[in-house]
């Protein structure tokens, strides 16, 4: 969170006061003199004052009526629904007003137009006769324009004076803030534009070139508004009628909620209040659904001078420490958290709600705490501000001896300095301190550039310049040994990279020594010798990769033999391993590995076709047994049939005989 806004919103807040609001009056529209309650409101919708007048606007009646300043049957203008006399035109449904230089202009909603009463006698006539407006609600007069605020198109209009005409749209309709969705009232005020927006629950703020600005009523100092309709503004005081909660909210400019009009107010029982009007320290407030126009003074009181001066203290303190912490981040320290910023905000927060004793509690706390905080950040500030001292004075002290001339006058020059930034740290102006640190470094180049001189830089440049050369080549051997370690990994050959790495640290040492030309010589022979074995591990792995495909495709062959169909299976398992031994040979012996594959290979086919030509064998066997087995079958069944036929022949004749 930034102190600085937080610094500002606490100093206008020790300029304000606050305010309250006592009950006066009421009037309804009728008069000591009046015998029947013809004139007594039935929906008074619209207050104005101006120039010692009460303008009230009886949207039920559809009528206008003046009062004097204490609400006394002043003239009642001829409105009303059908006209009075000659060029008398009738009003609908009035909603706002406003009194310009001796003209009355009123809003009236459900005719869709702008009525205007010219302060003598008691018609009402037409503004403008031809309109784009679709259910107005307020309007404001401007030096060229009426701008008007339209619920129906969600819009403010600009309308000619001159010409009495539409001109163009200034606030258009969004979802966005500052686009509308239903305005209500529109006021201006001290170079700004006000308008309420009784959809959003908010009261936009503009520029004079309708640009937004900013929203008041969303939860700031604990307020809400839920439907903002009728505005006004005086003594930089902001007051919002928010109808459906039936109470008037004072707001700042910047809009902190400084008082409410409400139930808790005695007499102040509002209705679904529409709108209001304030002059001097009188608020004008016509309370709709209580068919009256109710008066309250302002009544301002002082806040609590002894909180408002503990939380001055205490952000004083804050930004104190703000001014520290500013300077620790300039030199790499992170500040540790603290809430001080936001209980300052707490504090202002429970001061505007008249919650003295929190507000003091929470500034004092304040104060407490920040000073240990506050001491612990200083010393890490000073150490660090030192250190940097302490590192240019270490670079400067060769050089004091030999300096001469301009030398000589820097050296001076950064002495004084080292003076200043002490004096600034027991001063505490750290921030000071700190620009001073921060710019010896550079002091220090200077002094040596002046006094090593030209040929001490270019031997440097030129140093730099090997150093970067043979920085280069190590980079290129060790990128080479690193390839040449994966490509002998890949296949399997043997090759000791730790030799190579070793002759590369060698190369560093002597690039620190400065010898530049060993290390050169280093890094380049091993970029030779990695490049050769590389080389001819390129050259191996043609062979290998050749076997292992060869390999490949022999192990293809044995696993199609291998799948045959046969009765008796034949035993492969040597082959299978054959053919696994042959793969880890490739990466040694390719030739030989595809010989010992391909042996394999053909070993299976022969056991394949033995194994086939048994399997036939077998089957055959199996066969001749199956059909002697059905032939004896057949055979026994046959002598059991004869032997059966020839016992019945012989028990015939037996039969035979014993009947002769």
């Amino acid at each position: 969170m930034k102190f600085y806004p937080i610094f500002t919103a606490l100093l206008l807040l020790a300029s304000l006061s606050f305010a309250d609001f006592t009950y006066v009056t009421s009037f309804n529209g009728t008069t000591q003199g009046d015998y029947t309650d013809q004139f007594a409101f039935t929906q008074p919708t619209a207050v104005l004052y101006s120039n010692g007048v009460i303008y009230v606007a009886d949207s039920g009646k559809s009528v206008i009526n003046m009062y004097n300043a204490t609400g006394g049957n002043y003239t009642r203008i001829r409105g009303g629904v059908g006209a009075r006399s000659s060029g008398d035109v009738s009003l609908s449904t009035p909603v706002r007003m406003v009194y310009d230089n001796g003209t009355l202009y009123i809003v009236d909603k459900s005719s869709n137009s702008i009525k205007v009463y010219l302060g003598s006698g008691s018609q009402i006539a037409n503004w403008n006769t031809a309109s784009t407006l679709d259910r107005p609600t307020g309007l404001v007069a401007g030096a060229d324009m009426l701008y008007i605020s339209d619920m129906g198109k969600k819009q403010v209009f600009a309308y000619s004076r001159q010409f009495k005409s539409y001109t163009k749209v200034v606030i258009d309709s969004g979802g966005s803030d500052g686009k509308l969705s239903s305005p209500q009232d529109i006021e201006f005020y001290k170079g700004k534009y006000y308008v309420s927006d009784s959809d959003k629950g908010l009261v936009f703020v503009y520029d004079s070139n309708f640009t937004y600005l900013t929203a008041i009523g969303r939860g700031l100092g604990g307020v809400t508004l839920l439907s903002p309709r009728g505005l006004a503004l005086a003594n930089d005081r902001l007051f919002v009628v928010d109808t459906s909660t039936s109470r008037v909210v004072e707001f700042t400019l910047d809009g902190y909620p400084v008082a409410v009009l409400d139930s808790t107010v005695a007499d102040a029982n509002l209705s679904y209040p529409e709108d209001i009007s304030v002059n001097g320290n009188t608020l004008y407030v016509a309370d709709t659904f209580n068919k009256v126009v109710k008066v309250f003074t302002i009544d301002e009181t002082a806040g609590n001078n002894t909180v408002q001066q503990k939380i001055a203290l205490a952000n004083y303190s804050v930004k104190s420490l703000a001014q520290v912490k500013a300077a620790a981040l300039r030199l790499n320290i992170t500040p540790d958290t603290d809430t001080f910023d936001s209980d300052l905000l707490q504090a202002q927060s429970d001061y505007g709600h008249f919650v003295y004793s929190s507000a003091s509690a929470i500034a004092q706390k304040v104060i407490d705490n920040v000073p240990a905080v506050q001491a612990n950040l200083s010393q890490k500030v000073e150490i660090a501000a030192k250190q940097l001292a302490k590192t240019a004075i270490e670079r400067v002290a060769p050089y004091r001896t030999q300096a001469k001339g301009n030398a000589a006058a820097l050296i001076d020059a950064f002495d004084l300095k080292l003076s200043d930034m002490n004096s600034k740290l027991s001063g505490k102006f750290y921030s000071s301190a700190v620009d001073i640190s921060l710019s010896l470094s550079a002091d220090a180049d200077a002094i040596i550039d002046a006094t090593v001189g030209n040929a001490a830089k270019a031997e440097q440049a030129r140093k730099d310049k090997l150093a970067a050369e043979v920085n280069e080549q190590i980079s290129i051997a060790n990128s080479k040994i690193n390839s040449l370690g994966e490509k002998a990994a890949t296949y399997r050959q043997n090759v000791n990279t730790s030799t190579y790495a070793a002759l590369l640290d060698n190369a560093r040492k002597a690039l620190s020594q400065e010898d530049y030309a060993s290390a050169n010589k280093t890094a380049l022979s091993v970029i030779s010798d990695v490049s050769a074995q590389y080389d001819y591990i390129s050259q191996v792995s043609v062979g290998i990769d050749a076997a292992l495909v060869n390999i490949s495709i022999s192990e293809l062959d044995f696993n199609a033999t291998a799948a045959k169909p046969m009765l008796v299976a034949a035993d492969l398992a040597g082959e299978k391993k054959q053919i696994a031994d042959a793969r880890d040979l490739a990466y040694s012996s390719p030739a030989l590995s595809v010989a010992m594959a391909q042996q394999a290979a053909q070993a299976a086919t022969v056991k394949v076709k033995d194994a086939q030509s048994l399997s036939v064998a077998v089957a055959a066997v199996l066969v001749m047994s199956g059909l002697i087995i059905l032939i004896g079958i057949v055979f026994f069944l046959h002598l059991r049939n004869r032997k059966k036929r020839g016992l019945e022949e012989i028990s015939k004749l037996q039969l035979k005989g014993k009947k002769r």
